[in-house]
């Protein structure tokens, strides 16, 4: 059975997520590979949105969380010079 795989990574070749998506039996030619991907097409990029969408959410956070702690530290040392 013929599948479609999708393979989202990021500007360094990290992967952020993959999908497999079957695409049927009767696969051979072009044509009706175009069809089975127009079909699909709605699917992966609602795929694809959700999975980006979570990866910059954890980015956010991980950084969002880097910075407190570094304004922590600073507000620590800041009262240690006193």
């Amino acid at each position: 059975m013929a599948q479609l795989k999708v393979t989202l990574t990021d500007d360094f070749g990290n992967e952020l997520s993959y999908h497999e998506y079957v695409v049927g039996e009767e696969i051979n030619n072009l044509s009706r590979i175009e069809r089975k991907v127009e079909e699909l097409r709605a699917q992966i990029l609602s795929d694809i949105t959700r999975d980006l969408l979570v990866h910059e959410q954890a980015e956010y956070k991980k950084n969002e969380l880097f910075e407190q702690r570094e304004l922590s530290d600073k507000n620590q040392d800041d009262k240690r010079e006193f």
